[in-house]
């Protein structure tokens, strides 16, 4: 046993810790500094704390029952996290453990919390507790780690969800990524700030994936294929309540949707990836909106948009009678199953809906930038898009036309093929399987 002095020593060097890791996070919060060196200081105050965040772990003995779902920062509850964490209060296993959600400045809390969801914010006290504290940290982002959240929870049994399965070279498996990571630099700027992190399992959707993808991307401990959580929302295997998924979603939207669907309407979803140059991002210079709705009135179809979150858009869809906008700061997972056809890009989004096999049309109007000048892509894209490449507006109508109207479908067995090489499991149970699997091999023991 320790000694009453040992124990003095001990819990004090423990308060200091977590002082500085608080006169650390003053910083992050309050450093008006130009962007360059606000970066800077960020970086020197992660690394000074570092060591002591990473003791305090150690020291800091874990609640048996506490696990921590980690979202993405400002309004992270979202996809496979999002739907893991109320499959379980759903099904009754709050009161078996202390299911916490972690959000870094998230807005989704205060709605959270009306829902009775335990909730903390990072930083805070509470939420720095909760990391050291946390007997699992269950995530589906690379961008929990930052501010030391890695490091105080480096013992804790991690767990990653991920949230895409498509073609862009992705961690180390991304060459520029790959090299900023080495080197004294590297180890500051990545392996300090958990940008390298470990994760005791993987959870991937399939064999192919496991092994072209996600294991020389993160080398994970274990990769085990049990399917996206966010997946069964439209798949119909397993109901959620509609209280709990409409959290982050654009309930308003879906429910105009519905109503079109029960009008004889066909709906198409237009879900585009980002550019890192704003004159390729979708504007009137790449489509004609008018004509779109034009065209959309002439064959009863309704056109939705779902942007990309990130970029900024001068759109004014009010404008337009046939063409809809989905918030594109929530998730469109449930408004999946309304939907008779998806337009996209580059974006990985059509392989979760690949699991409907329903048509897909890939907009590539700018294919020739975006593979040159745009993040990394998989030299086999086109052959695991299934779907007509359209890079013209005209091009794009005559495909849309052929598909919903003429209902012509010479895809339909080239999605089926590259369903089955993307996915193990074809259900709405992936929920089900990921936490007997965590459940039993982490929890019980």
């Amino acid at each position: 046993m320790f000694s009453e002095k040992t124990l003095i020593v001990l819990f004090g060097t423990i308060l200091v810790i977590l002082q500085l890791i608080m006169i650390g996070l003053f910083l992050v919060q309050h450093n008006k500094a130009k962007n360059f060196a606000k970066k800077i200081v960020l970086l020197i105050v992660d690394t000074l704390i570092s060591p002591f965040a990473f003791l305090a772990g150690l020291i800091i003995p874990k609640d048996k029952k506490l696990i921590v779902f980690m979202g993405r920062n400002f309004s992270g509850f979202l996809d496979n996290i999002k739907y893991l964490y109320i499959y379980l209060h759903d099904q009754g296993y709050d009161k078996d453990y202390k299911l916490v959600f972690m959000g870094h400045h998230d807005v989704s809390l205060k709605e959270l919390k009306k829902h009775g969801y335990e909730v903390v914010s990072f930083p805070s006290k509470k939420a720095i507790w909760t990391c050291l504290r946390a007997r699992m940290v269950i995530t589906d982002n690379a961008h929990w780690t930052e501010h030391n959240r890695y490091n105080m929870a480096f013992f804790s049994k991690k767990v990653q969800l991920w949230h895409g399965i498509g073609f862009k070279d992705i961690r180390v498996g991304d060459p520029k990524f790959a090299a900023a990571a080495k080197g004294i630099k590297g180890f500051f700027t990545h392996k300090l700030q958990g940008k390298l992190a470990v994760y005791d399992t993987f959870v991937s959707t399939s064999d192919f994936y496991s092994q072209e993808v996600f294991g020389p991307a993160f080398s994970p401990k274990e990769i085990v294929e049990l399917g996206y959580p966010r997946n069964d929302v439209f798949m119909g295997d397993y109901e959620f309540k509609e209280d709990d998924f409409q959290i982050n979603a654009d309930m308003d939207m879906l429910h105009k949707v519905i109503k079109a669907k029960k009008k004889g309407k066909k709906i198409v979803l237009y879900a585009p990836t980002f550019r890192r140059v704003k004159q390729y991002e979708i504007s009137s210079d790449n489509l004609d909106f008018q004509a779109l709705s034009d065209f959309g009135e002439k064959n009863g179809i309704i056109f939705i948009f779902k942007l990309h979150p990130l970029p900024q858009y001068d759109i004014n869809f009010s404008k337009y009678k046939n063409v809809w906008e989905y918030n594109n700061k929530k998730e469109a997972y449930p408004l999946f199953k309304y939907v008779d056809m998806m337009i996209t890009d580059y974006s990985s989004i059509y392989m979760d809906y690949l699991l409907l096999n329903r048509p897909c049309l890939f907009f590539l109007y700018d294919y020739e930038f975006y593979t040159q000048s745009c993040r990394g892509i998989r030299d086999d894209f086109m052959e695991l898009s299934p779907g007509e490449k359209c890079f013209t507006q005209e091009e794009l109508f005559d495909a849309v036309y052929r598909h919903l109207i003429l209902g012509e479908d010479e895809w339909k067995a080239k999605r089926e093929e590259i369903c089955d090489k993307a996915w193990k499991f074809k259900d709405g149970k992936s929920c089900e399987r990921v936490w007997n699997y965590l459940e039993d091999k982490y929890l019980k023991k």
